[in-house]
Formats: structure tokens, sequence, C-alpha cells
């Protein structure tokens, strides 16, 4: 590919975390397709921290998303465990657009994928795909973005209360006189 403009976008997009346990509030659930399970940059981070670029990234990984896991322990390393898939037909790739239902281009992101790839028998018309809708590898290192970027923030608090912070300010969380203890 020339197209100068179309290569920035690309490299402007975040990449891939290369395990499911680095994904954050940055991703969405795309698709799920068996134990594959896909996520794409959220319309947050696209219209907060990536304004005017159309293009979007696919991040698909192998794992079950629907297993049950009997304890936080299992699952999480489940999570870790999960990791990127590239060079694949499964791979995640570059999207024109955002791939959610309620943006115009939902069929050209995931059908130029599925003809000449899946139901394609020309392994050179995949390869050229790919060349034009990378598939960027993966990233271990996750740069930092304030949560405020992606919305407020909601927390369960140890009592057990679901909070949703969307103020201004300072606010004690816990405050334990007998022990001079205060948390903000």
């Amino acid at each position: 590919m020339t197209n100068t403009k179309y290569k920035s976008d690309i490299d402007q997009l975040y990449k891939c975390p290369c395990t499911l346990n680095l994904l954050d509030r940055r991703w969405w659930v795309y698709q799920i397709r068996g134990n594959v399970t896909c996520y794409a940059l959220s319309s947050n981070v696209k219209s907060r921290l990536l304004q005017g670029n159309p293009r979007n990234r696919l991040c698909c990984y192998q794992w079950n998303y629907y297993q049950y896991y009997p304890n936080q322990a299992q699952y999480n390393e489940a999570l870790r465990k999960a990791s990127n898939i590239h060079n694949s037909l499964d791979a995640g790739h570059v999207l024109l657009s955002d791939p959610w239902p309620w943006s115009s281009s939902v069929a050209e992101n995931v059908q130029a994928n599925r003809w000449c790839c899946k139901e394609s028998n020309s392994s050179a018309l995949c390869e050229r795909f790919f060349a034009v809708f990378p598939d960027m590898s993966c990233t271990n290192i996750i740069p930092f973005i304030p949560a405020n970027i992606l919305g407020d923030p909601h927390f369960i608090t140890l009592d057990d209360l679901n909070y949703t912070m969307n103020g201004w300010g300072e606010y004690t969380l816990m405050d334990i006189p007998s022990r001079s203890f205060l948390l903000q």
C-alpha cells in the first residue's frame, strides 16, 4: 500500500495486547466464534483519543468465553493463556471503519475477510487481503491512559456497594479513625 493517509491511520491505532488479560476498557467484544473471541477499539476510545481516524483494529484471541471456571484463579489463568491469534485465518486485522452495529460499514469490515480468506480457495487472495488489511502482531506493553478518558469509573467498595464516580474534588473511600487511616 502506498496511501500515506491510510498508513498513518493504521499507525495511530493501538496494537492488540498479546494476551487477553492485558485487555482493558479500550476494547469491546465484537464477535465470539466458538473458542475465538474478537475485540475492537471502543467508540469511546475512537471519539476521545483517535478523533478523525476512521480505522479500527480487530484483535482475536483463542479461548473459551463461555466455559465455566470454578474459581477466580482458574479464570485468571485462562485469560493469561488466551493469546492473540496472528498469521491465521482467524487472526484479527485492520478494519476500514468501526464494526459496531450502528456503523454504516459493518458488512464491508467483515465480508472482505470472509470472501477472501474463508470462502475462497485462493491463498493468494487471502495474502492480498492481509497485505491491505494487515494483522499487526501484538504488544505486551500497554500504554497508560487515564480512566476518565473512557467514561465515569465504576467500582465496588469493600462493603459490596456499587458506585459510579462522576464528580470533581476529593472523596473518602475509607476512614478508620482508631488506626489513623484515611483512603481518598
